[in-house]
């Protein structure tokens, strides 16, 4: 569908949607040698700045603006687009931001931007451990630099995005979820590390949790009465849902409680089920000596997604405990291992009558 502009001898003013779904408006001016162009929010600010710089160039006082930097260009990112990001992400993305600024340089024009500078980054040193960044690193990096170049060019700081020629590596996939054996392992070896990384790990991998909706819960957020279940209030994107409670998640629910009140901590509604709790170096030392170092926290998310698909619950079902807005999100959560596919096929063959072969 076109977009609506309006015209006039001395520039025109077109409206366009942003990929955040933002109402923006784009002044261009070509008169007297002059081809300037600028964004705005509003239309007002658009008029406005169309009738201060057709003011100067008609009394002749334009100057020339010094041009876009990449410090510039971040900053303006940080504003307008990290705060409609979940929380992690604004955190992630504004850590990697500032390394990509730091490795760029703030005062760097946007226009000395070339695909082979960017191609530099891949050679930067890791931030913990030594040897080359993964392509599943690389990759994450140049997500963040080709969304930030298409919004400066959205907003009229570039012309083209050097990042659509830069080639970035696929990363190779791996092992999303674990096996019952694999699980029994690296809980086992969870409580012997830590007994809230053993809880933690819990929900995670039997209730679908995701690692930053754990460390938020509360204890009002817990009812382990007759049927106990989890209402998650703090969740990613702020939709609040409900996840069952199976028996062996009750009972690290209802240890973590009685460990509490042995050492007189009260349980208030308020309380969380983890203060001040980082996981990190725990489970690092969990997933080592249970001989998993491909594990990370987000495969027991995996795990709980493909337990539920290889019991044959229903896509809509495992998007709905997982919190999935998409069911296409769904589908990369669900792993079948090889019997349950072998028994789906034994099933149909039944169902049908098997081939004779003649």
């Amino acid at each position: 569908m076109a977009t609506p502009k309006s015209r006039t001898s001395r520039g025109n003013i077109r409206r366009f949607a942003t990929r955040g779904g933002e109402t923006h408006y784009k002044v261009r001016i070509r008169r007297q040698g002059h081809d300037l162009a600028a964004t705005f929010t509003t239309r007002a600010a658009a008029e406005a700045w169309l009738r201060e710089r057709l003011g100067a160039i008609a009394a002749g006082t334009l100057t020339t603006a010094p041009p876009p930097t990449v410090g510039v260009l971040f900053d303006r990112y940080r504003a307008h687009v990290l705060p409609g990001k979940a929380p992690k992400t604004r955190y992630d993305q504004g850590r990697l931001l500032s390394r990509w600024e730091a490795f760029l340089g703030p005062d760097t024009p946007l226009a000395d931007l070339t695909p082979a500078r960017l191609e530099d980054f891949k050679q930067r040193p890791r931030e913990r451990g030594t040897g080359a960044l993964s392509d599943a690193a690389i990759a994450a990096d140049f997500r963040l630099i080709h969304h930030v170049l298409a919004y400066a060019r959205d907003v009229d700081l570039l012309q083209a995005n050097p990042a659509d020629r830069v080639a970035v590596p696929t990363p190779k996939p791996r092992k999303g979820w674990l096996r019952d054996e694999e699980a029994r392992r690296l809980l086992h070896e969870c409580e012997e590390v830590d007994p809230r990384l053993h809880v933690l790990v819990g929900l995670c991998l039997y209730a679908g949790l995701r690692r930053s909706e754990a460390l938020r819960l509360r204890w009002a957020d817990v009812d382990l009465g007759p049927t106990p279940v989890l209402n998650l209030v703090s969740t990613k994107g702020d939709k609040p849902r409900s996840v069952p409670v199976v028996p062996e998640l009750a009972t690290l629910l209802r240890g973590r409680q009685d460990l509490l009140r042995d050492i007189g901590i009260a349980m208030l509604p308020t309380a969380p089920v983890f203060a001040e709790f980082d996981p990190r170096a725990g489970f690092e030392k969990a997933r080592q000596r249970a001989h998993l170092p491909w594990v990370v926290l987000h495969h027991l998310r995996h795990t709980a997604g493909s337990w539920l698909g290889q019991t044959g619950a229903s896509a809509f079902t495992i998007a709905e405990t997982l919190g999935h807005s998409d069911i296409r999100t769904t589908q990369r959560y669900v792993h079948l291992d090889d019997a349950t596919r072998r028994n789906a096929l034994e099933t149909a063959m039944k169902r049908r009558g098997r081939p004779t072969n003649r």
